[in-house]
Formats: structure tokens, sequence, C-alpha cells
């Protein structure tokens, strides 16, 4: 077997990945409380500290309304499930949270955070007894991509790291345990790309480090199965619909990596991403290296529904 060569080929990025949280200021809500972000602050006990033991949703609001809200509480709920961690409140209890929250900072288009924790526990790993979870809430202004860079589209790179199987951890839920994509994310940056692909553990191709994979091919949408040990995304699920709104071909499967390097237009999507082009793979152009037709169509689809 021929040896992989450890030397990074380096690639020019177009545009740097921006982070929606960076140089976060304004107010904050911790289990309810609203205070200034700067102020806010944890037990150094907590378990979601000490262990990545909670769950997040990430969501964005247009016009001050949190989009597809009741969506990512149905998933926050299912992933503490997961996790076997009793959510403290009910539904209206968090949309009352995240309404202040964005109130408090007077925002209209912008980012939320919500994180739900173990909360405070005994030493050691085993959960406590009578749990007491922590609930963080913040937001940020996020007027989303420019077009500029959206017609740029990402340059993506296969991760040296693998996504954990679905028998090493539940993939339905969205932990904080992001180990494998921070490496992965840095590598990626080290290797000048914009982002990585994670493959599952047999060698398929997987999800971005934050967000699911589509590529087209012969007119046929093609997007990682569930099986690849894969998180479904929230706006993953809304374009599966739209394509078939859209009498669009769809094949959920088992690919290699040669199947995205050999398609004709490809792209990531998540909350802030919604749909993000992919104009290069491994430093090689996709398609004509622009956003191909039918990432443009499912672009303006998902827009209409804000």
């Amino acid at each position: 077997m021929k040896k992989r060569s450890t030397k990074r080929r380096r690639f020019e990025t177009p545009w740097p990945a921006p982070d929606p949280f960076e140089g976060f200021a304004g107010f904050a809500s911790v289990n309810g409380r609203l205070q200034q972000a700067r102020e806010a602050c944890v037990s150094i006990f907590d378990r979601g500290l000490l262990h990545g033991d909670g769950i997040f949703e990430t969501f964005r609001t247009y016009d001050g309304r949190p989009f597809l809200l009741n969506d990512h509480l149905r998933r926050l709920r299912r992933s503490a499930r997961a996790i076997g961690l009793r959510l403290p409140q009910p539904a209206a209890w968090f949309r009352r949270q995240i309404s202040a929250v964005v109130k408090a900072n007077r925002l209209t288009d912008a980012i939320v955070r919500l994180t739900v924790t173990r909360g405070i526990g005994p030493a050691g790993l085993e959960p406590p007894a009578v749990e007491s979870p922590t609930v963080i809430l913040f937001a940020r202004p996020f007027p989303g991509y420019a077009d500029a860079r959206i017609r740029r589209g990402l340059h993506v790179v296969f991760a040296d790291f693998r996504r954990a199987a679905s028998n090493a951890a539940p993939p339905h839920a969205k932990s904080l345990n992001y180990l494998v994509s921070i490496l992965a994310k840095r590598d990626a940056s080290n290797r000048c790309a914009d982002d990585a692909l994670l493959l599952s553990g047999d060698g398929h191709l997987c999800e971005g480090t934050t967000s699911n994979l589509f590529f087209v091919r012969n007119g046929v949408l093609c997007t990682p199965s569930p099986r690849t040990g894969l998180l479904e995304g929230i706006t993953r699920r809304v374009i599966l619909q739209l394509a078939r709104r859209l009498d669009i071909p769809v094949r959920q499967g088992l690919f290699h990596p040669q199947a995205l390097q050999a398609a004709d237009e490809a792209f990531l999507t998540n909350t802030s991403y919604e749909v993000m082009p992919v104009s290069r793979v491994e430093g090689r152009r996709i398609g004509t290296g622009t956003p191909g037709p039918m990432t443009r169509r499912l672009l303006r689809a998902f827009r209409r529904l804000r």
C-alpha cells in the first residue's frame, strides 16, 4: 500500500470563515436570569464544562422572529432524551427566555445559542441522582453571508479525523462533545481551507464540521445517509422537503469521497450557512467552480420560507 504523504498542500482560501459569536457583547441569560454577557458565569463544577455533558441548539432570527424554533426545541428535547437529561422547563418557558434575550439585545437578524448542561454534580463521571440543569442563552447580530462570499463558495478538504460510529455515541443528540469537529476545523485552517468534511468510520462521506453535505450528479441531489452517523440538521430536513416539492430527484446513500470530487455542484447546509456552495474540494474545482443551478434554486426556495 502506498504510504500517504504527511506534507500539507496549501491553497489560497477565498475568504475566512467568520465566527458568528466573535466579539460578542450585550445581554445573556443563565437559568432565566438576564444579565450582562461579560458578567454571566457558571460554576467551575458544571458538568458541561468538566465533561461536555450537555446539549445545545443554534438558530437564527429574521426580522426579530426565530426561524423554525419549534423544530429546534423538539430536537433539543430529543437530544435530552438521548443522553438521559431532564429538561428543567417546558417549551413555553424556553420561548419566553429566547424572546427576552433577543429583545434585550435589540436584535432583528441574529444567531441565538441555547445550551443546557446537566449542571453541577459530584466528582466523577456518574450523573448526579438529582439533576439541576444549567440553561444558558445568548444572541448576537448576524446578517448572514454576503452574496459575494456565496458566489465564491467554500474550499473544503477531507479531515484525517473520522466521525464516531453511531453505536459509539448517539448521532441524533446535538451534544457539547465537538472535539473531533474542532480538530478537523483546525486541520482545515492549517491547510488554508474553509472547512473540513468528516468521513464515517468505514470511509464514506458523512458531514462537515458543523454542517450537512449535499452534492449534485447528473441531475440527482445526493446526500449521505443517516447510517453514516451524521447529525440530521434541521436545514438538511428542510432542503429535502423543498427538493420533493420542486420534483428534484433525491438519493440518500453511502458515497465514497470520489463521488464528491466528480460532482457537478455541491453545497453545505446549517443554520448560519443556509445553503452554502462548495466550489473546491482538496484544491480541485467542483463543476464550474461557481454555485450550480440546483444550488441556486434551492437557496432561493429556502429564503422564501423565511
